[in-house]
């Protein structure tokens, strides 16, 4: 059995191996030497907090909105609905990214990652209540999958080395996990 489809979530939060935080590179050793079908959680926490700066998170946010709200119902709720986008740009950016560095730092098995995600989808239900068609399932795999790739992809088009293998496959295990909790 291939081992991408034999993981299954655990329920409870993982308990994540030590690190040992000794020598230069560090980081890149420890990723390494993790499995990454176990400790995926903690290969991208690794991979995001210490490799990824609020500048690189912007141009994640920036290049990957547009891409999200592109059916026209996404479009409609951040332009005219909520407007939010529009009316307070820098608040909308700040939610955003300030749960998007919760999820990637604590990882979905821990309960305040979960708490965070139901209050996300909390938000995403009432949209939908008021505008039908909004926030389908193909909405959030999308977007699950676009953003689990990009930060891969802008490293090769800046010129840097894009995610070691363990980095894909933990990127991979961390945002399917994460796109089975939204709604």
């Amino acid at each position: 059995m291939n081992q991408l489809t034999a993981f299954t979530p655990a329920d409870a939060q993982r308990e994540r191996p030590q690190v040992d935080k000794r020598g230069y590179k560090w980081i890149a050793r420890e990723i390494e030497a993790l499995d990454p079908y176990k400790d995926y959680e903690l290969i991208w926490a690794l991979s995001t907090t210490y490799y990824v700066d609020d500048f690189f998170m912007n141009i994640v946010y920036t290049t990957g909105i547009q891409n999200f709200t592109q059916p026209p119902a996404g479009s409609i709720i951040m332009g005219e609905f909520t407007k939010k986008a529009i009316n307070q740009q820098e608040k909308r950016l700040n939610d955003t990214l300030q749960r998007f560095w919760q999820w990637f730092e604590l990882g979905p098995s821990h309960p305040d990652f979960k708490g965070s995600i139901e209050k996300v989808n909390q938000i995403h239900m009432g949209l939908a209540k008021k505008m039908r068609g909004t926030f389908p399932a193909r909405d959030f795999i999308y977007t699950c999958c676009w953003t689990g790739a990009d930060i891969h992809r802008l490293r090769l088009s800046l010129g840097l080395p894009g995610f070691t293998k363990n980095q894909q496959i933990a990127t991979h295990l961390f945002w399917r996990e994460l796109c089975g909790l939204f709604m």
